[in-house]
């Protein structure tokens, strides 16, 4: 039988670096501000709200 903890022998990889390259790569995706970054969440969140609805008014009309 194997260690009870075997996931606690894992090693994790160094995460010093990773702030640094999170932040280079925050701005890649060609926002120009937080507002475009905003407006496009929202836009994004107004369409899966869409789809829900479309998908909750289909099922209770399956129902009925």
């Amino acid at each position: 039988m194997g260690s009870r903890h075997y996931r606690s022998n894992r090693v994790r990889p160094e995460s010093s670096g990773t702030k640094k390259t999170l932040g280079k790569n925050k701005r890649s995706k060609g926002y120009k501000n937080n507002f475009e970054r905003d407006l496009l969440a929202m836009y994004k969140v107004w369409e899966m709200l869409k789809e829900g609805a479309i998908k909750w008014v289909g099922e209770v009309g399956r129902q009925y």
